[in-house]
């Protein structure tokens, strides 16, 4: 009994964590087209190494294709333009990662005659490429990305137009220009911009599609700082419910829901600030989240399916809470005691607002 006691006291104290987006290459799941400038100024050179950059990105035994028994998978479509734009590769055209490396530098192939490239063309091209590729619902799980390898790039409010009609309709697009006096962050999406010839360019590309590839499902907010994405979302109920209600809400709402856990700063910061963000919450803010006692004196956070983990050392407790004596079941909510300042107190049978979560969509976590 002392054994298993330990066991579980080591595996709360692990697991009583804030999620992180899951990280694992191999695990990718996306619709990436690369829109890749062949004009005279981007020369062979450039196209050869571009395309060894991208080989390289997806050498982490990302599953390159689709129909694998295992979803998660990422296809690759090419594009390459100039005045005009072609399609090099459409989505289904690579059906492994063995595939890509035996035929991307023959499908990219070399420079154009024209010394021109007009980014505007190619944009629209491969927005067909994933239209065409994505139809009748196919992969609409899957997020789409487009990357961009160009020597050069004339901002006008055409292109401007498109990436920004691009981004608004879920498309993420990743910029890597191929000279240093080639800007193109004004149609990158926000910390999409990469440079070409830094030496950690490979690993910035992964982080990002790493992070594009953490999702939250449909209404619901993915919880992050302006440094941090965490692997968890939630969303805000202001119907008034008691604490087991509220659970029982949350988990019928959508597959793995539960009452959100807040196990540091962050996120109990995050959620505040989500809620005051709420048109319909009003001040004093009152909440519940998934922090509970049955009445033994030992705090339990909610997880998914019914499983709980312990709580750490990490708490938000207001002065005097929790009760020093608990024999009944208690329920923790949020409540504002200042303009700034919200913490936990402990209630029975009161009704609140509550706040629901469930773990991001990403390498760790396919979602259907």
């Amino acid at each position: 009994m002392s054994i298993l006691i330990f066991l579980l006291i080591i595996s709360s104290s692990v697991s009583a964590q804030e999620r992180l987006c899951g990280n694992d290459l191999s695990n990718l799941w996306l619709d990436v087209v690369y829109v890749i400038d062949n004009s005279i100024p981007m020369t062979n050179s450039g196209l050869i190494r571009a395309s060894a950059q991208i080989i390289s990105v997806f050498g982490g035994n990302t599953k390159i294709g689709s129909g694998f028994s295992d979803p998660r998978s990422t296809r690759v479509g090419i594009v390459t333009y100039n005045t005009n734009a072609s399609v090099a590769a459409d989505l289904n055209r690579f059906g492994s990662f063995n595939d890509l490396v035996s035929n991307i530098y023959g499908v990219v192939g070399s420079v154009s005659s024209s010394n021109q490239a007009i980014l505007d063309v190619g944009l629209t091209k491969a927005k067909e490429v994933l239209d065409s590729g994505r139809a009748n619902n196919v992969r609409s799980n899957y997020q789409p990305v487009i990357v961009i390898y160009a020597s050069q790039f004339v901002s006008t409010s055409s292109v401007l137009k498109t990436s920004e009609n691009l981004k608004n309709s879920g498309i993420t697009i990743i910029t890597i220009p191929f000279a240093k006096n080639v800007d193109l962050s004004p149609i990158s999406s926000p910390h999409s911009n990469i440079d070409a010839g830094g030496y950690q360019t490979v690993t910035d590309i992964q982080n990002r599609l790493l992070q594009i590839n953490c999702f939250c499902p449909n209404n619901y907010i993915h919880v992050k700082t302006s440094t941090k994405n965490y692997g968890s979302c939630i969303k805000v109920n202001s119907l008034a419910a008691a604490w087991i209600p509220a659970r029982l809400a949350c988990s019928a709402s959508i597959a793995g829901g539960y009452l959100a856990n807040e196990l540091n700063q962050d996120k109990h910061d995050f959620i505040f600030e989500t809620v005051q963000n709420s048109t319909n919450f009003h001040e004093p803010y009152s909440y519940f989240i998934g922090l509970s006692n049955s009445g033994n004196g030992t705090w339990f956070w909610e997880r998914a399916n019914g499983n709980k983990v312990a709580l750490s050392t990490q708490s938000f407790w207001n002065p005097n809470y929790p009760p020093q004596s608990i024999t009944t079941p208690s329920y923790v909510f949020n409540n504002q005691t200042s303009s700034s300042t919200i913490g936990w107190q402990t209630t029975g049978a009161s009704a609140f607002g509550y706040i629901c979560e469930v773990i991001t969509c990403d390498t760790d976590n396919y979602c259907s």
